[in-house]
């Protein structure tokens, strides 16, 4: 019998719920462990912190969207939870290594080439084992 890592209903959680507000606390109480218990088992399935997790499928979630939508950087900002144009400039940046803009262009200058500027595991950003 195949047990069920524990922290599967968090990273399951966060897969659609990424745009909400979401604590340490919040994610340990899905999975009935103990916040630091929580993150260390966390981070022995993922390789990641549950934070950084967070913010790279928001990042994901975001690239998307300037990808594929005429949604400002602002209204992109406030549907995936990262909040302020300011902040997420700086967090997709760092993640992406080009701003929100200039990704947008350069993926609608290679999507009019035929070329796919998105990789599902842009920057080392992969998913947690199905």
């Amino acid at each position: 019998l195949v047990r069920m890592h524990p922290v599967l209903p968090a990273l399951r959680h966060l897969e659609v719920h990424y745009a909400d507000g979401i604590t340490l606390a919040t994610l340990a109480e899905l999975c009935n462990l103990a916040p630091v218990y929580f993150g260390q088992r966390f981070h022995q399935l993922t390789g990641k912190s549950p934070i950084r997790y967070l913010q790279e499928t928001r990042i994901k979630a975001a690239a998307q969207l300037l990808a594929f939508s005429d949604l400002s950087i602002d209204e992109i900002a406030h549907r995936t939870g990262i909040g302020t144009r300011a902040y997420f400039t700086r967090l997709f940046s760092r993640f992406i290594e080009q701003s929100p803009a200039a990704y947008r262009r350069a993926f609608r200058a290679s999507a009019s080439r035929g070329i796919s500027l998105l990789r599902p595991d842009t920057n080392g950003m992969e998913r947690y084992p199905e």
